[in-house]
């Protein structure tokens, strides 16, 4: 087997922000344990191969507990000074037998060792 080939999509597409959104239990549930959730700000890079999505998603801490019930952009904004990382989100289309609509399936993991601080500096200027 060779190496998988990507394709390069338009990170800024409103659909890869709308499925970083829907990535955000992923990303809270298994690997970040802070008091307040981590929400996207930014997809940084947007790529697929076959039926996969790979997508680098800068998240920052928000201003809600965990204890929200739902989370929205528009009812947990970011805490400019929380917590900030980059995660690849992994988005899976799954189809189910006869039914019209997809359903996704997500996995993320953090990103380490790479230093992201001026792409936060960019997005802080934006928010």
């Amino acid at each position: 087997m060779g190496k998988p080939v990507y394709t390069n999509l338009t990170a800024s597409d409103p659909l890869y922000t709308e499925l970083a959104w829907k990535s955000v239990p992923e990303v809270n549930g298994r690997y970040y344990t802070g008091e307040n959730y981590l929400v996207p700000v930014k997809v940084l890079d947007a790529r697929t191969s076959n039926e996969v999505l790979g997508l680098q998603v800068a998240f920052v801490e928000s201003t809600c507990s965990r204890r929200v019930a739902e989370v929205t952009k528009d009812k947990c904004p970011v805490n400019r000074d929380g917590y900030r990382s980059v995660w690849d989100v992994i988005v899976k289309k799954i189809a189910y037998f006869n039914e019209p609509k997809f359903n996704y399936r997500f996995s993320a993991s953090p990103i380490t060792g790479a230093d992201f601080s001026k792409d936060f500096e960019a997005i802080f200027k934006t928010l």
